[in-house]
Formats: C-alpha cells, sequence, structure tokens
C-alpha cells in the first residue's frame, strides 16, 4: 500500500457520535470499528450492507459516509481501480456530494489532475459548509496527491508539505489530537526530502507521542515503520531494526494485514546487514504461523522474502525448495504475476551462480507466463534477467535480439515504462557492439520515454548513457552530459551517476582540446595554444577535479575504477598542457587502484599515458620500463589495439636510442602549456607546479645524510626539514602526525618532495608515490627506516 493513499484517510473516522443513536446506523459503524482494527475486508462487507441498509436515500449524510468506508476498506487492499468505480457509482446530492467528491479524490491517485480537482471542490464545500473535520481530511487528500511523487518532484511535494501544515493547524484549532497526529504523519517525508532526515524523525516523534496519547494503535505502527525507513537513512541500523521490529509487534497483536509490510522492512534491513540466520528464523516463523491461520496470500509474500533469504546465504537448494511451495501457492490462487515474481527470483539465483543456462530458461517461461498480463514491473525484471544471462551465455548479439524483442512487446501494448527500459537496455547492448548510431537513437527514445513516464532519475540516467555513445562517438562538442549530471543533483545518493558524467565530462574536453589544436596547427611548440583550446584543457581538468572532490567526500572511495578513471582523465589534461610531473602523480596513483582491481586493460592504458609523460621529461628508461608492463598486460587481457598501439610507442622508442640525439622529444599531439610554450620555456606566467618543478636546486635543505650512520631521529629531521622547504613552514610548525597535504603541499610540490629526499638520502629507494601513501612526516620516516632495515637485512 502506497504511502499518499495510508494518508488520504484509511485510517478510520471519528463517525460513533453522529450515528450512535440511530440503530440503522449499526453496520457504518460497526464498518468504520473494523477500519480502526484494520479488518479491511470485513469493513468492506459491512460497508456494502451499510449501504443498502441505507437504500436510495440521495441526501443521506451517512449514505456518503458508508461509501467512504467502502472506499477506504478496497484502498487498503490494494483494489484501487474498484474503490473508484465505487465512488463514482455513489448517487448522493447536495453537502452529502463533498463526502463522495472526497472518496473520489482518495481513490484517484494516479491521475493527479482529476485527484486534486475532487480534493480542491469537497474542501471548499465542506469550509462553506463549516465542517472544518472533514475540510482537514480533504487537505490531507490533497497534500497526498502533491507529494506522491515524492523526490521525483521537489515542488509539488514542498506544496504537499505546505498543504499538510495548513490541515495541522485546523486540526489544532478543533483540538483533535487524533486528527492532528494523521496531519504530522503526512508530514514526515516532505520534511525529510526537503530539510533533513533529523526533522523527518522529529516529526514522527511527535505523531508517536499524540498516537500514545490518543492510543491509536494503527497509526502507532505506521510511524514506526517511517521512522525506521528514516533511520536506515541515517546509517542508524540498530534503532531502524527496533522500529521495525515494534512495529511487526503492534500489527501482529491487531492481527493487521500491514504486517507484512512491516515484516518485509524488518527482513529487508536483517539482509542488508547481513543477520541472513536471524532473517531466516523471523522469516520461517512468520510462514508457519500463516500456514496455521491458512493465509495463502500471506504465505507467498513471506516466501517471496524467504527465497532472497536463502539466496543471500548462498543456499540454492533451500531457495529451490520454497520457491517450489509457493509456485504451487500462486497456481491454487490463480496468482500469475506473483507466481513469475518467485520464478525471476530463482533465475537471478541461477545466474549468480553462474547457470546462465538455466536462469535461461526459468526467464522464457515466466515471460510466457506474463504475456497476457498488464505487469510491468515483473516484466521488465524478466527481460534484464534474459539479457544478462543471453549476455553470458552467447554475447551482445543474442542478448540484444532479445532486447530488441521485448522492445517490440513493449510498444505494441503502449506500455511506456517498459519501453523506456528496453530502448535504454538496447541502447547499452549496441554501445557494447559499437553500433553508436543505433545506441544514440534508442538513448534519446528512452529519454523521452521516461520523460513522458514521470521517471526523472531514468530519464536523467538515459541522458547520461546517450553523452556517453556520442562519446564514443568522437562528438565533444555536445553537453548532454552536463544536463544529465544537473539532473542527478536534484536526486540524494546519486553522487555516483554525478561523478561518472564528470568523468565524461573531463574526457570530452580533453578530446575537443585536442581536435581543435590538431586543427589550428597549434601543437607544435613554438605555436601557441588558442584560447578555445585553453579553455576545453580548463574545463576538463575542473570536471575531473570536481568528480574526485566528490570521491573523496561522498565515501564512494570503495569504487576504486571511477576513481582511478578520473585521475587518467585529468592526466590527459595535464599532458597535453604540459605539465608533465603533475599528470604522472595522478598516473602513479591511477596504475595502483586499477592494479587493486586487477583491471589489467585500464592498468595498461595508464601505463602508456605514463610512459608518455616519462618520454617529455627525458626518463627514458622508466617510459620504457613501462610500455613493456603495458605490452604485457595488454596481451593478458587480449586488448589486440592497446597491444599494437604500446608496442609501436615500444619500437619508435627503441629506434630512437639506436640513433644519435639531435633534437628534444616530439611534443604531445595536444597544446603544450596553458599560454603553449613548452613548460621549460616558460616564463613568470607558467603555472605554479611548472615553477615548482625548476626549484628543486634553489631550495637549501642542508647536507644529504651520511647513510652509514644516520639514526630515525635523523631521518625525521630531515623529512621535517624538506617539507618545511617545499611547503614554505616553519620546520617546528610542522606536526609529524599531520598530513602534509594540510600543511599546504600540493601536487607538485609532493614531486618535489620525492625529488629532494632521493638527493639527500642517498641509496634509499622512495616510491613515486610517497607523500599520498604515506601522507605524515612520522609515516613517511617510518617507511624509510623500515625500507633501509630491510636493505641491511
Amino acid at each position: 500500500m502506497r504511502y499518499s493513499a495510508q494518508v488520504c484517510g484509511i485510517w478510520a473516522d471519528d463517525l460513533s457520535k453522529r450515528y450512535q443513536a440511530k440503530a440503522q446506523h449499526s453496520k457504518l459503524l460497526e464498518a468504520e470499528a473494523a477500519l480502526g482494527k484494520e479488518q479491511f475486508q470485513e469493513a468492506e462487507l459491512l460497508a456494502l450492507k451499510a449501504i443498502e441498509t441505507l437504500g436510495s436515500d440521495s441526501q443521506g449524510e451517512a449514505k456518503a459516509d458508508a461509501c467512504r468506508s467502502l472506499v477506504k476498506a478496497l484502498l487498503a487492499q490494494g483494489r484501487q481501480a474498484e474503490a473508484l468505480a465505487k465512488a463514482k457509482d455513489c448517487e448522493v446530492q447536495g453537502s452529502a456530494r463533498a463526502k463522495v467528491l472526497l472518496a473520489t479524490a482518495e481513490a484517484s491517485l494516479g491521475d493527479q489532475l482529476k485527484a486534486m480537482e475532487a480534493a480542491q471542490e469537497a474542501r471548499k464545500a465542506f469550509a462553506d459548509q463549516g465542517i472544518k473535520y472533514m475540510e482537514v481530511k480533504a487537505l490531507l487528500a490533497a497534500a497526498a496527491i502533491q507529494m506522491e511523487r515524492g523526490e521525483l518532484d521537489l515542488a509539488a511535494l514542498d506544496e504537499g508539505l505546505q498543504t499538510a501544515k495548513e490541515a495541522r493547524e485546523l486540526a489544532i484549532e478543533l483540538k483533535d489530537k487524533r486528527l492532528e497526529a494523521m496531519c504530522l504523519t503526512a508530514t514526515i517525508d516532505g520534511e525529510g526530502l526537503l530539510v533533513s532526515p533529523d526533522d523527518a524523525l522529529n516529526a514522527a516523534e511527535e505523531a508517536l507521542d499524540l498516537c500514545l496519547e490518543v492510543q491509536d494503535r494503527s497509526m502507532e505502527a505506521f510511524i514506526l515503520c517511517k521512522m525506521s525507513e528514516w533511520n536506515v537513512r541515517l546509517r542508524d541500523f540498530s534503532r531502524a531494526i527496533s522500529d521495525a521490529q515494534d512495529a511487526v509487534e503492534i500489527y501482529r497483536e491487531m492481527d493487521s494485514p500491514q504486517e507484512l509490510n512491516a515484516l518485509r522492512l524488518l527482513l529487508q534491513l536483517l539482509l542488508h546487514l547481513a543477520e541472513v540466520r536471524e532473517a531466516r528464523l523471523i522469516a520461517s516463523e512468520a510462514l508457519q504461523r500463516f500456514r496455521e491461520l491458512g493465509n495463502r496470500s500471506a504465505q507467498i509474500d513471506i516466501i517471496e522474502i524467504l527465497v532472497e533469504v536463502h539466496l543471500k546465504s548462498d543456499n540454492l537448494q533451500e531457495a529451490v525448495s520454497a520457491s517450489k511451495d509457493g509456485i504451487r501457492l500462486c497456481k491454487e490462487m490463480s496468482e500469475t504475476t506473483r507466481q513469475a515474481a518467485l520464478m525471476l527470483k530463482l533465475g537471478r539465483g541461477r545466474l549468480n551462480t553462474g547457470d546462465a543456462e538455466k536462469a535461461v530458461a526459468i526467464g522464457e517461461d515466466a515471460w510466457t507466463l506474463l504475456q497476457e498480463h498488464s505487469a510491468t514491473k515483473e516484466k521488465v525484471e524478466c527481460m534484464q534477467l534474459l539479457c544478462e544471462a543471453k549476455l553470458r551465455q552467447d554475447g551482445a548479439e543474442e542478448a540484444l535480439g532479445q532486447v530488441e524483442e521485448s522492445l517490440i512487446h513493449f510498444e505494441s501494448g503502449k506500455d511506456v515504462y517498459g519501453a523506456a527500459v528496453a530502448a535504454k537496455l538496447c541502447a547499452e547492448l549496441q554501445l557494447k557492439t559499437n553500433r553508436f548510431d543505433e545506441a544514440k537513437q534508442n538513448a534519446l527514445k528512452a529519454k523521452e520515454a521516461f520523460r513522458k513516464a514521470r521517471q526523472k532519475k531514468e530519464e536523467a540516467e538515459a541522458l547520461k548513457l546517450c553523452s556517453q555513445v556520442l562519446w564514443k562517438k568522437n562528438e565533444h562538442k555536445e553537453r548532454k552530459c552536463a544536463e544529465a549530471r544537473g539532473m542527478f543533483r536534484q536526486f540524494e545518493a546519486a553522487e555516483e551517476d554525478e561523478v561518472c558524467c564528470l568523468y565524461v565530462q573531463a574526457e570530452n574536453s580533453a578530446r575537443h582540446a585536442a581536435e581543435e589544436a590538431a586543427q589550428e596547427g597549434s601543437v607544435q611548440p613554438d605555436k601557441p595554444a588558442s584560447k578555445k583550446v585553453r579553455t576545453a584543457l580548463d574545463e576538463s581538468l575542473k570536471a575531473a577535479e570536481a568528480g574526485l572532490k566528490i570521491l573523496r567526500f561522498a565515501s564512494l572511495a570503495q569504487n576504486p575504477e571511477l576513481h582511478g578513471e578520473l585521475l587518467c582523465a585529468k592526466a590527459q589534461a595535464l599532458t597535453q598542457q604540459s605539465r608533465f610531473d603533475a599528470a604522472l602523480v595522478c598516473l602513479d596513483e591511477a596504475v595502483l587502484r586499477f592494479r587493486e582491481l586487477e583491471d589489467y586493460q585500464l592498468e595498461a592504458n595508464a601505463l602508456t599515458l605514463a610512459a608518455n609523460n616519462l618520454q617529455f621529461l627525458n626518463r627514458g628508461d622508466e617510459a620504457l620500463e613501462a610500455l613493456e608492463e603495458a605490452v604485457v598486460l595488454y596481451q593478458h587481457c587480449m586488448d589486440d589495439e592497446g597491444e599494437v598501439n604500446a608496442q609501436k610507442m615500444l619500437n619508435k622508442m627503441l629506434e630512437k636510442r639506436r640513433k644519435p640525439a639531435q633534437r628534444t622529444p616530439d611534443m604531445p599531439a595536444a597544446p603544450t602549456g596553458p599560454m603553449g610554450t613548452p613548460v621549460w620555456e616558460q616564463t613568470e606566467d607558467a603555472p605554479v607546479e611548472a615553477k615548482a618543478q625548476t626549484t628543486a636546486t634553489a631550495l637549501k635543505t642542508g647536507p644529504a645524510l651520511n647513510m652509514s650512520s644516520v639514526t630515525p631521529e635523523m631521518i625525521m629531521g630531515k623529512v621535517r626539514e624538506v617539507a618545511a622547504a617545499v611547503t614554505g613552514a616553519e620546520s617546528g610548525e610542522l606536526e609529524i602526525e599531520t598530513p602534509l597535504m594540510e600543511a599546504g603541499m600540493t601536487s607538485a610540490s609532493a614531486v618535489l618532495l620525492r625529488e629532494l629526499l632521493v638527493k639527500d638520502l642517498p641509496g634509499v629507494n622512495l616510491p613515486v608515490t610517497l607523500a599520498f601513501d604515506y601522507p605524515s612526516i612520522s609515516e613517511m620516516s617510518e617507511m624509510i627506516v623500515g625500507s633501509m632495515q630491510a636493505i641491511a637485512n
């Protein structure tokens, strides 16, 4: 059940004072009592009897209230279409019509325009009649309609929050604490998404206090579930689990069908924390209880979760056994869509264990079951499973054929969302097979379809994919990636997508600069780079550095591949600016990241670019070593194109070595420096990093140490002395445990620091990434002492 439906008015109204004296209203009161206990099927039957008893009373308020009770009971069971039909069928006139309008609004979620019209008309009628209690209910319906899309429409969410606050003011005026609690509950998600998770929890706790005061157990349990969800966002998993457990207990005492929602929340939390044993125990106990109660629908729900638990613990056999029980129940109840959903979970489990053949067979069976049903979610999952399985089993072409068939199915059924996902998948596969024009067409089709389906995050993802296709096509002037990045910034937890966009922006700008430079002929040392080239390179560096900053501060360090690729993108721009030492610092760190991943192709790419920079710094031996390693890595990952290019560079360098040196190495095929001048010829306008390289001999750091009689204290003193020289600080000001980057050291001075230490500590081998791997004076000193001791032994 959707949250918006809950705050719209599924909770029972207080009708007892109005109707208790009249016998003909007994069924209506019983229906409202059943709603209060969340006995929704019983409430439905009682509401129908109440409507029948009231007959043709077209003027009666009671008939309108009975209609609302019926609508609420149906909505609580997820039967929205029936609820809307019943609301429209209820014929009443006069003041009672406002209540039917409200019921229509509550049942029209999903059709925002019609729902809002009905809610506003009902609110005006109640205000004109002076019925403030029902006016609050109409405002709550309007708030729910406005907030239905959540963070996908922040402007509407803000409107909904203000509407809910207006409703609360009326509830306070009425001194109705239960109604005020409903209003506060309606503000929880708005406060959390627009202000902060802490504000969401504050609203929830205030609402919870009111619920406890008026003893509304149903609302209490619902608020506990909301608190659990927001505690998850704050990563307070202990409280989240405790809140979910309390909600499960309350719903169980009430014998409420909402227990399943709370159970699902609790079990997903336990799975997230890898508490598989406890999750399995809770799910098994719940399954046994529902078996004893004969509740087959609830059994299927729990079996779905239990299958996930077994798969999480790599127990495929138990997952298969549980799935068979669930599928049997689905067949007995003719629940085709749920049967397919169970099959898909099992297919996913098969695929995760490497059995692509069985995954394909299960997926095809599930697709056959779903053909005649409008089950978009399950069909999309089925298409994705078949795509991944066929990709592993037969390759990209077979997978693409499968997805293209699905796209035709979704388009013929006018399923906008399904067609959007299928078009995006087609574009991804066409990108893999270098069919760039078709990939661009499908990515744009997906973007437009997601826009129509009002799925903004998926629209941004399709736009990002389109930008990646254009990048591969060498269409570097397109700005679609910047547009996608702007869309991702609207969403919480979309930092990784934003960083991906920044990476593509950095690469695009660097390549655009190279193209412009080639056209202008500014790749020659004696010809300055144009403003266009300098601007493109500045944009490339800006995008790369913005992405690296997000990675540092958004706890995305667990994504070493993206980190390494951004470092390489930054290095490309620095190389084109002839800032070779700074580029090497980035590339050394990138190589380490790719090595951790055992991604040989990306490591080889970084080594090849590093060899280019080493060559321009006249460090030929290191350049040859990097290229030889790159060739071996390309061979290992069977990248023929990379191997050929690296081998050509290697052969060219070896050939030059065999000839007498006559001139400076060729400049890179891109602009040389910010002003088009080689680093070694730049004057006062040279960049800081370039000027720093020329001061290594000018800095005075005292004599080199005699390494035969050195002590750890002397090593630390020398490191502090050199660090003070390159940062411009007084030696006594530098704390030995403070990272030097915090004390003013830059990437360029980190390179200079290593060069000076190599000179002043003769015979000690220091890594190129010294300042990054050992960021403080104490760590650096300990590494040097340890290295010396290892050599001595």
